[in-house]
């Protein structure tokens, strides 16, 4: 913090007031609490202190983030803890020649029998989302309780890379076909 003593005067950089006022904001707007899951300044973590100037951040891998709170106040904030649900997107490349519809239809599989997928308020979105470079890319949407989210994104990538090559299913990656006619040196 930096305040100055100067002629019997108390003076605040523009930063200490900007993260005063910021502060001042949090604690009136409360756009997140304690515990609340956010994203800030390039950073994720728990909230686990607000305080006047800064806010605390733990990391999912015990770091300690401390962000001034006029940049938390003046920038983008992220909160993942206020809505009950989440929605987890993925993108699945599968090779040129594969067949889509045996690749969509083993994610639908693990999407109908993951419990932890809400099947009610959507069903799970999976769609043709780009013929790319080197993959024909799937994009799935599907709906969870916020808690189930890490487990959900994680279950379905190791349930797709475990039975993709079962199914004939390639796992394509960056390529690049070169073709040389009538060289002579």
């Amino acid at each position: 913090m930096d305040i100055y003593l100067t002629n019997k005067e108390v003076v605040f950089n523009n930063s200490s007031l900007s993260n005063l006022a910021g502060g001042v904001m949090i604690m009136f707007f409360k756009p997140f609490k304690m515990g609340d899951f956010i994203t800030a300044q390039g950073h994720s973590g728990s909230v686990n202190d607000i305080q006047i100037f800064n806010t605390y951040l733990t990391t999912t891998d015990s770091k300690v983030v401390i962000i001034p709170n006029g940049k938390l106040s003046d920038g983008v904030l992220v909160n993942n803890s206020i809505k009950d649900t989440r929605r987890v997107d993925w993108v699945f490349g599968i090779g040129y020649g594969d067949n889509y519809d045996t690749a969509k239809n083993m994610i639908l599989e693990f999407l109908t029998s993951d419990k932890r997928v809400i099947n009610t308020t959507a069903e799970p979105y999976i769609a043709l989302q780009e013929l790319a470079d080197s993959s024909v890319n799937i994009v799935v949407r599907a709906w969870v309780k916020k808690a189930d989210y890490s487990g959900v994104s994680f279950g379905l990538n190791e349930y797709y890379y475990k039975n993709a090559g079962k199914n004939n299913i390639n796992m394509p990656f960056p390529q690049m076909d070169i073709h040389m006619d009538n060289i002579t040196a």
